[in-house]
C-alpha cells in the first residue's frame, strides 16, 4: 500500500491543471490558434476572446492561461481560431520554462526563438502585470506555476 505521497508529480504538460485546489476557469472564444499553457491577453473583443501573449509588450496585459484539455490538436496548437478556450485566471497550472525557476519567485516572460516561457532570470525578461508564482522547480522543461 502506498503510504507516502508527493505534492507534485515529478513532471507535467503545460496547460494542466495540478490538483483539485480552488481555482477560476473561464471560457473565451480563441482569437487564431493557442496552445495549451499559453499565457493569454485579451482579444479583439476583450469581452468574449482571448489570444496568446507573444510579444513584450503583452506581458503587462497578461490575464490567464490556457488549459490543456484531452484532445486532438493541429501543429501544436490546442485550440483553433474561434474555438472554446478554458483559461485559468487563479488556481495551480504546469507553464512552459526556461532558464532559471525558483520556487517562491516571481515569474517573468521570456521570449526565446519566438517561443514564449516563463523564468526566475531577470535579465532579457518582462515583469507579468498578473502576479503569477512559481511552485516547483524546472521538471523537465516544466514547473508548477500559482496564478
Amino acid at each position: 500500500m502506498q503510504e507516502t505521497y508527493k505534492m507534485y508529480p515529478n513532471e507535467g504538460i503545460p496547460g494542466l491543471i495540478v490538483d483539485s485546489c480552488p481555482k477560476t476557469v473561464d471560457s473565451f472564444a480563441a482569437e487564431g490558434g493557442i496552445p495549451s499553457g499559453s499565457l493569454l491577453i485579451r482579444g479583439t473583443n476583450p469581452g468574449s476572446q482571448v489570444k496568446a501573449a507573444a510579444a513584450v509588450e503583452d506581458a503587462a496585459k497578461v490575464f490567464g492561461i490556457a488549459c490543456f484539455e484531452y484532445k486532438a490538436g493541429k501543429d501544436g496548437v490546442l485550440y483553433q481560431d474561434k474555438q472554446t478556450v478554458s483559461v485559468m485566471r487563479s488556481g495551480r497550472i504546469w507553464m512552459k520554462v526556461s532558464g532559471n525557476v525558483t520556487p517562491g519567485t516571481l515569474a517573468r516572460m521570456a521570449i526565446v526563438d519566438g517561443v514564449v516561457s516563463l523564468t526566475s532570470d531577470t535579465t532579457d525578461t518582462t515583469a507579468i502585470a498578473k502576479n503569477i508564482v512559481f511552485e516547483t522547480d524546472d521538471r523537465y522543461g516544466c514547473a508548477v506555476v500559482t496564478i
